[in-house]
């Protein structure tokens, strides 16, 4: 049986006014358990909001940023909800990305590297071209786990893993400004970190990577853009 939550009629008992704004009545009426009653009222309001955000998408800017920052801020408290990933994906296809809350580009950023919530490629592409913490995030993620590998001398291996999973060199190889980025990155990483071995054994792997990915994709030797003064090979 389908219920529509806006559609639910009012009703008076005594001197106070019931609404369907109360979850107590609304579940004694349509037989909803409150579990049931929060996640209809939630799926209903990412489809119409998802709704509302994609014609604005398609039409130009018909809605106003305001309005749109207020909708990004609201739905990064329940980013990690699976009902409420047609709305993350649709605000994530605003342009420009600037246009949303901060709060609602960290959130995303955060939970797309804890794997709490799945993005494609394509679209963490967006994020990190228009939002640079969260590019710099990832190479801090990526960071963090490597140095958390116990031996050197075996690594490469499972950190040219690590970098190829998070999608990075091929983000790089296209865009230049990423790649102009993570090289200014690294060369302040390897200055703080005294030149660790784990960290110079990771911007060799990196620039592995950005080659094999350049070959793969067959972009002309010309374009070729690797991350500059690597440590040679141990």
């Amino acid at each position: 049986k389908q219920y529509h939550l806006h559609s639910a009629p009012q009703r008076h008992a005594g001197p106070q006014r019931r609404t369907f704004a109360s979850e107590d009545w609304l579940c004694r009426e349509t037989g909803l358990l409150r579990s049931q009653y929060v996640a209809l009222s939630l799926e209903q309001y990412v489809s119409s909001t998802a709704s509302i955000v994609a014609q604005r998408n398609a039409a130009g800017p018909t809605m106003p940023d305001s309005t749109i920052r207020e909708v990004s801020d609201l739905c990064a408290d329940i980013v990690s909800v699976p009902e409420a990933l047609p709305l993350v994906k649709v605000l994530l296809a605003v342009d420009p990305l600037s246009t949303l809350s901060e709060r609602f580009l960290e959130t995303i950023t955060a939970m797309s590297i804890a794997g709490k919530i799945q993005l494609c490629y394509e679209e963490r592409l967006i994020l990190w071209s228009q939002y640079l913490p969260s590019f710099e995030q990832e190479l801090l993620d990526l960071c963090e786990r490597v140095l958390q590998l116990k031996s050197v001398s075996d690594s490469s291996a499972e950190i040219k893993q690590l970098v190829y999973t998070k999608d990075l060199p091929r983000a790089c190889i296209g865009h230049q400004y990423l790649l102009s980025f993570a090289e200014e990155f690294f060369r302040a990483l390897t200055a703080t970190s005294q030149r660790s071995q784990l960290v110079l054994r990771l911007i060799e792997c990196f620039n592995h990577c950005l080659d094999e990915v350049q070959e793969a994709e067959n972009i002309p030797h010309m374009l070729r853009a690797v991350i500059k003064q690597a440590p040679p090979p141990f």
